[in-house]
């Protein structure tokens, strides 16, 4: 979030602390009177060939653009799900799953890597 230094960061999992099982209410408590709620998720892959050849590493990011909604919306998802709002203004909890799939950091991670682990599959 750009207000918290663009945290939570990787670790967000365990960033509330003792309280770490409401991160999203935890984040929402924090950012109470900010207006500068700009988000980012972003999801790192790392596709591992361990060829008898040449052994290799690809990486792989996928990236969301949003921001903090001021209260939680919907129901599906996990995480910041109810608080992380998209341009579109929606949060991605309000979205059906396939949507959320398409459209999260980590759908978008999956799809740059997927012509790879096609390929790497089709070598095999």
């Amino acid at each position: 979030m750009a207000a918290l230094d663009w945290g939570p960061g990787a670790r967000s999992a365990r960033w509330g602390g003792t309280r770490s099982g409401d991160n999203a209410g935890i984040l929402l408590e924090r950012l109470e009177g900010i207006t500068d709620r700009r988000a980012r998720m972003v999801c790192w892959l790392a596709l591992a060939d361990p060829g008898p050849d040449r052994p290799s590493v690809e990486l792989f990011s996928g990236t969301v653009e949003g921001a903090v909604a001021t209260e939680r919306r919907g129901s599906g998802g996990f995480g910041y799900d109810p608080i992380f709002e998209l341009p579109t203004g929606v949060t991605t909890a309000e979205l059906a799953p396939e949507e959320k799939e398409r459209v999260s950091h980590r759908g978008r991670a999956v799809a740059a890597a997927t012509p790879s682990i096609l390929s790497l599959a089709a070598a095999r």
